[in-house]
Parts: structure tokens; sequence; C-alpha cells
């Protein structure tokens, strides 16, 4: 175990706070290509045995999974593509029988078809851990109060965050999204420490303690997360002053404009848009670009478990 240590300056006041780190987020660079490789290897045989739609691709491609040697090799076979998703709608990616997927998520289907996912056990339970993970890197622990203001229902932003805060330890409040006088009330009564929501209704729900005739600044929050659309950090720290943590969690079937598919893994991506000075642990955040004290700086970590869900996806 090995403590990050963060020096934070707010508009309310100097804090300080430790995030406790040990195993993956301490890993070199090199234990985790290892790590990486041997997992994808896992996860082509695994699409190539199990779903009739990668071992055409890769047959038709000329490339079978013994031929994953390197990182690099990735590039041989062939991408996934949301044509693809859509011509195997609503099951056709699956890697395991339907009996063993505990639950159903999917894409709004705005531009065609949803994306649809399925989720095992273990698979919520590697979504509960990576999320449990980030959090803590970003700052939270087991004594925060998480005010989670993403949407639940067959988006998966509200629960994946829900159950990473509670496989941490902290005490979940599931707000959902909405209700924004509500957001404002259970805010000022519940004493979150944590803020988690999108970061356009995060500026919502400041723009309502305004209309209240409230600071938002003026609460217990310390650490806002936000994720799922890009946003000005600068901006939503002028309205909270607290530290601005950018959370974006992919996973196999998260399809990009460009119709290409997150490859083979759980990626839990943490953007630190922090007043932040002196962290003590620079593997840890190894991105941080050197500012001057108390100047906004920018740090990435980055965080994949490579394990085979239901529904993988190679690009």
């Amino acid at each position: 175990m090995q403590d990050l240590i963060f020096a934070v300056e707010t508009r309310m006041g100097h804090r300080r706070f430790t995030v406790d780190v040990a195993g993956p987020e301490l890993a070199t660079r090199d234990e985790l290509r290892e790590l990486q490789l041997e997992r994808l290897r896992a996860t082509l045989v695994r699409v190539y045995e199990r779903v009739p739609h990668y071992r055409a691709k890769f047959d038709a491609a000329g490339v079978h999974p013994r031929e994953l040697r390197s990182l690099g090799d990735l590039a041989r076979f062939p991408f996934t593509t949301k044509d693809d998703l859509r011509a195997n709608y609503p099951f056709g990616m699956f890697a395991v029988p339907l009996r063993k997927v505990v639950r159903i998520h999917a894409s709004s289907g705005t531009t065609g078809r949803p994306t649809v996912v399925g989720y095992t056990q273990r698979d919520i339970d590697t979504w509960a851990d990576v999320m449990a993970r980030s959090l803590r890197t970003a700052g939270a622990c087991e004594t925060d109060v998480v005010h989670v203001a993403f949407g639940y229902g067959l988006f998966t932003g509200g629960l994946g965050v829900h159950y990473g805060a509670e496989r941490l330890g902290a005490t979940v409040v599931p707000v959902s999204g909405g209700q924004t006088e509500r957001q404002v009330q259970l805010i000022r009564d519940f004493s979150p420490t944590v803020l988690m929501s999108t970061p356009s209704y995060a500026l919502a729900i400041a723009d309502e303690f305004e209309r209240q005739g409230l600071d938002p600044r003026d609460t217990t929050l310390r650490l806002g997360l936000f994720g799922a659309e890009p946003h000005q950090a600068a901006l939503l720290y002028e309205y909270w002053a607290i530290p601005i943590v950018a959370l974006l969690l992919l996973f196999y079937y998260r399809v990009r404009d460009d119709a290409r598919v997150v490859p083979i893994a759980v990626v839990a991506l943490l953007v630190n848009w922090t007043y932040l000075r002196d962290p003590l642990n620079t593997r840890l955040q190894d991105a941080i670009v050197p500012a001057a004290p108390f100047a906004p700086v920018r740090g990435t970590r980055s965080m994949t478990t490579a394990q085979p869900i239901p529904v993988p996806a190679v690009t």
C-alpha cells in the first residue's frame, strides 16, 4: 500500500486529502503490457471459438488468434464496426449463453438499432471493482457520501458508479437525474462530499442553487467526478470550487463516431483538471504537466481489466 497525498487550494480554503493505492495502480508499463497481451490472447481465442461473427471475419482476413505474439499484432485483426453490431442485433455478439447473462444494457439507438450489451455476474463484479479503483484514484474514500446524479436505466452511467462507490465502502445517495430542485435540497440536507453526474447536469444543479439564492460553492462537497460528455473543467470549478475529475469508463461495446469500438477492455480513464500541487507519487499520475502552485494542471490515469465479457469487441 502506498499513499498519494494531494494538497488542494479551492475558494473555500486549503484542503488536503490522502488516497491509498496498491497493486495494479503501481504496476510498471511493462507489467501492464504483459498483462494486456495475456488477456488479449485469451479474448481473441474466446471470440473465435464462441462468436460466429468473429470466426467468419477472422477467417476472411486470414488471421487466427494464435498469431497474436505482440500487442502490435492486433492491427492485423479486422475492426468491429457499428454495422457489425446492428447486423447481429440483439444478441448475436454474445459470447455466453443468454442464461448466463444477468443484466442487459443498451444504447439509445438514435442513429439506428440500439447497441446491446449483456453482463454476467462476473462482469458486474469487474465493473464494480474498476469503478471503485477509479473513485479511489480520483480521491474518494470509504468515508465519503456520494451523490449520484447520473441517470439509472438502460444507460450504464448511474449503475456503474453506484456499484463502484458501494464497493469502495462509501455511502451512496442514488438520486439519478432530473428533479433539479430536489437535487439542491438533498445536497443541502444529506451533506454529500462527492458529486457524480454529467458535466452539463452539474452546471444545471449549480444554476438551480443560484436560482434559489444559494451559493453552490457553500456546500459540503469536496470533489466532483463528471463524465459521459466533453466539458470545460474551468467552468465547473468556477461554479463549485472543488477539484474536478473527468471520469470516462469505456467498455468493449462503446462505439465511437468513427464506428470503431473500444478494444478488448474495461478502461477507466481519469483526467484530473484539478488545482493540485506536489503529487508525491509520479508513477500514479505520470501524465501530470508541471505547473506553478495552484495553477490548473492536467493528469491522466487509465486502468484496464482486459477481461472478456459477453460482448467482447475487436478493433
